[in-house]
């Protein structure tokens, strides 16, 4: 079953919206603070948005 490029990057999209709103203003000094976790969901969004551009050129 393929799943579609632009619903694949939707979704994406959305669950990196969802994590940004349901985080609570930076705390450097709360114990469970990453200030790398947002860099990490932009990064996995752009990875799929690149992969979902190379399934629709294929």
């Amino acid at each position: 079953m393929e799943s579609d490029p632009e619903e694949v990057a939707a979704v994406a999209s959305h669950e990196l919206h969802a994590a940004e709103s349901s985080e609570p203003a930076e705390d450097e000094d709360d114990p469970d603070y990453d200030p790398t976790a947002t860099r990490d969901l932009e990064s996995d969004l752009e990875n799929l948005k690149g992969a979902a551009e190379e399934l629709e050129d294929d």
